[in-house]
């Protein structure tokens, strides 16, 4: 017993219809029935709710629509279906059913605040979103802490806006135990939001008999450097007994201890303490802050963030000795320069299955590298016995068997068939190819929620399906780097296997060759041939190289490496992307030069 096709996440304005789709497979033929935010009987009696069976040939194959006519607010919600027959039944993934325009946002959140001993404290949190989402509070990692104390109330305030709710804590009096880390979530039927961390402190000094408790005299500023520059963070408290003052990377005391290129600087003058990092380089970007600890009490600084300084980067191929870089890396920036801003040899859309090795080798190389290394899950394929197994379609390769695809992502990941359930897939499509679409999601997981990129196939196609499992495979073993999209997660859903990224705020390289310049944008590194000055591409050249290289250290090349392929964020940081046609050289061995051939 099988769902072959499950209801989608869809938006829709009141008054408008809507269809969710169910298909079964399986011996006896299974009926379908519906649920609505988990109740089976939700939509019996609802008049404007129709089901309506789609006649199959296939005799082990039902399907079913729910039609919803003229949408009203409370259709608004969660939709599952559910297959049964003699032999079991099978429930689908929710699918969401939301209003145009009405996404969970949280408008308002809590703030930074400093109180005395004794007064009393507000935070405010407001959320948008249909239908209304619910607020509740946490502290210090935990949703539980406040529910129990008596001090604490939750003031409900009242909205004209039915989409929005808002919702004050209020602290009576505040005592030593209330200071902490407070943050609120906004959940609903659709989703869950939750807001960073704020911090309330302690205002004032408070002298006790035997000492003073920490304060933060002088706290860290906000800096931007360049990579391979230089930065310190500077720190000063006062206290009783004298503090001791350590310091924090993204609410993380070890990214600081275990960073070699980090190093404290105590004042045993002063109570000061100085955070040095030489030779900045990508990882070190972030948040920081200090803390002053003593046997009284603890106080921190306000965050401070250091960012990328592109105005000034320089980019040096060997940080320890510029004087001494390899002539092969220079090479490498020299030809990846020129190639940014030579006219594209190539055009073509991009997407999955329209492109074309460097080395004018097609599908068939493709092919053949894929098949070879897709031997094992073959050999798995022809040793599993017994019918339920078979996958009819006319031959495994032109559709997805999921519970075998599962196996092999399972075994390309090393991290288990995780089916992200947590993942939602919406309408907006954020690029297209011959064989592949990309839409934007949203992933939660540990109380957050990111945007992310979802790749999937349009239909059932051997290339494409080959080309999504080796961009798993490749970006699972590319790993973490500042410049190659991340790998979120993978999922095999109705059918179709999704490749679940970091979403890239901006544009691909592509596209900003080909945006111009405006007067009023000129300055003295200006480029008359596109949007990016000369120094910009550069950088971004440098980049791109960068990304390649750590590629290479771990033995795979991309083999389409394109304009349309390189995606650049508001700051200007590029990322490669596209995997589908990379290769695994770690047992073929390394490209060889085997002749020389003038690239100017």
């Amino acid at each position: 017993l099988k769902l072959i096709g499950v209801p989608r996440n869809q938006s829709a304005d009141i008054g408008a219809n809507v269809t969710f789709n169910c298909t079964a497979s399986g011996f006896p033929k299974p009926t379908i029935s519906w649920i609505k935010n988990n109740n089976s009987s939700a939509l019996q009696s609802n008049l404007r709710v129709k089901f309506i069976n789609s006649t199959m040939d296939d005799k082990s194959i039902q399907s079913q629509l729910l039609l919803i006519i003229g949408v009203k607010m409370e259709d608004f919600g969660k939709y599952q279906c559910k297959a049964e027959s003699v032999v079991g039944k099978n429930l689908s993934l929710p699918g969401f059913l939301t209003r145009k325009g009405v996404a969970l946002k949280l408008i308002g959140v809590p703030r930074n605040q400093s109180a005395d001993i004794g007064a009393n404290v507000t935070f405010n949190c407001t959320a948008s979103g249909f239908p209304k989402p619910t607020i509740s509070w946490i502290k210090n990692n935990d949703s539980s802490a406040l529910q129990s104390n008596l001090r604490v109330k939750f003031i409900n305030s009242p909205m004209d806006d039915k989409s929005i709710q808002s919702q004050l804590l209020l602290i009576i009096g505040v005592k030593m135990e209330d200071f902490g880390k407070y943050q609120c979530k906004a959940e609903s039927v659709v989703g869950k939001n939750l807001s960073l961390p704020d911090a309330l402190t302690q205002k004032l000094q408070r002298y006790f008999s035997d000492g003073q408790i920490p304060e933060i005299v002088k706290g860290p500023k906000n800096q931007s450097v360049s990579i391979g520059s230089d930065a310190i963070f500077t720190c000063t408290a006062n206290g009783l007994p004298r503090p001791s003052i350590h310091w924090m990377k993204d609410d993380a005391s070890h990214a600081v201890q275990s960073n070699t290129r980090a190093k404290v600087i105590q004042n045993n003058r002063t109570i000061r303490s100085q955070l040095l990092i030489t030779g900045v380089e990508m990882e070190d970007y972030g948040k920081y802050r200090c803390i002053a600890n003593n046997s009284i009490g603890r106080s921190q600084s306000e965050v401070a963030v250091l960012k990328r300084d592109y105005q000034n980067d320089y980019l040096p191929s060997d940080r320890k000795n510029e004087e001494e870089a390899s002539t092969s890396q220079m090479t490498t920036i020299a030809v990846l320069c020129a190639s940014v801003q030579m006219p594209l040899l190539y055009t073509v859309e991009g997407g999955l299955g329209d492109r074309e090795p460097p080395d004018g080798s097609r599908q068939p190389d493709l092919m053949q590298d894929m098949n070879e290394r897709g031997e094992k899950r073959s050999d798995w394929s022809e040793k599993t016995a017994g019918g339920d197994n078979v996958i009819a379609c006319g031959g495994v390769d032109l559709c997805v068997d999921k519970q075998g695809d599962g196996r092999e992502i399972s075994r390309e990941t090393e991290e288990g068939f995780d089916n992200m359930e947590n993942l939602e897939v919406l309408d907006e499509v954020l690029g297209e190819g011959e064989f592949g679409i990309v839409y934007k999601g949203r992933y939660g997981k540990d109380g957050n929620v990111t945007d992310v990129a979802v790749k999937k196939m349009k239909g059932p196609n051997a290339i494409a399906k080959k080309a999504l499992l080796n961009e798993i495979r490749t970006l699972k073993h590319a790993g973490k780097h500042p410049n190659i999209v991340t790998l979120v997660g993978t999922r095999i859903e109705g059918g179709n296997i999704l490749v679940v990224t970091e979403l890239i705020h901006g544009d691909s390289l592509e596209n900003l060759l080909k945006a111009k310049n405006t007067p009023m944008e000129w300055n003295k590194y200006h480029n008359v041939c596109c949007k990016l000055n000369d120094r910009q591409l550069v950088t971004i050249a440098f980049q791109i190289a960068e990304g390649m290289q750590h590629l290479e250290e771990r033995k795979f090349v991309h083999r389409d490496l394109a304009a349309r392929n390189i995606l650049v964020d508001a700051n200007l940081v590029a990322k490669v992307g596209d995997f589908g046609l990379a290769k695994d050289i770690s047992e073929a061995g390394i490209y060889t030069i085997t002749s020389s051939v003038s690239m100017l």
